[in-house]
């Protein structure tokens, strides 16, 4: 509805007929609340989609990030010790495709001998949020240089273990990065607390 200021005002008009030809009666109700209201959840609308453009364009980053460094990354559920997520790296190490390792007991890429080593860094990275590095065969032969890190993603715990070896130590200078420097050139803040943080 025309009104004397800038903005028109929203108007919801109902019309009752009275007596004789061509005669009615309007009756408005002011809708400018509604008006508000519809705007605010406009807004929000945009709001969730531009976060939701953000997180996905973080993911993106990480995933590229996850799977262009040249160690070993394991994601493991803390609850019953499965494999979640592996990089590119690791499937190379433990020489089996990411299909298969994923939902895979973590114990089943390790010779069995050291079951013991390997329930103890986990266990401990579980409780403490981080373990002491191990070294380990893996049950192609590979020895390897274990280290865990956990961290709590809603209501479930999961342990990242990174898995190292002579060749993914090599100096900064080659084509693949290590994590710790691909950290430190992320366009993102990165920060890492423990659970009392």
């Amino acid at each position: 509805h025309p009104s004397g200021s800038a903005r028109d005002v929203p108007v919801k008009y109902n019309t009752v007929h009275l007596a004789g030809p061509h005669r009615l009666v309007a009756f408005g109700q002011d809708l400018s609340s509604v008006a508000v209201l519809q705007q605010k959840l406009i807004g929000a609308h945009q709001d969730l989609e531009r976060d939701y453009s953000r997180m996905r364009m973080a993911e993106g980053r990480y995933r590229l990030l996850f799977n262009s460094s040249a160690e070993g990354i394991l994601i493991v559920n803390a609850d019953d010790w499965t494999i979640e997520e592996a990089n590119a790296s690791a499937e190379n190490m433990i020489a089996v495709s990411r299909p298969d390792l994923i939902s895979k007991p973590i114990g089943d890429i390790f010779d069995p001998s050291y079951a013991g080593r390997l329930n103890t860094l986990i266990a401990g990275a579980a409780a403490q949020g981080a373990a002491s590095d191990t070294n380990l065969l893996m049950k192609n032969g590979t020895p390897i240089n274990l280290s865990g890190t956990a961290f709590n993603e809603g209501n479930k715990k999961r342990v990242i273990l990174r898995l190292g070896n002579d060749k993914n130590r090599a100096p900064h200078t080659n084509d693949h990065p290590s994590l710790e420097r691909m950290i430190d050139h992320l366009p993102d803040g990165l920060i890492i607390a423990d659970e009392d943080q």
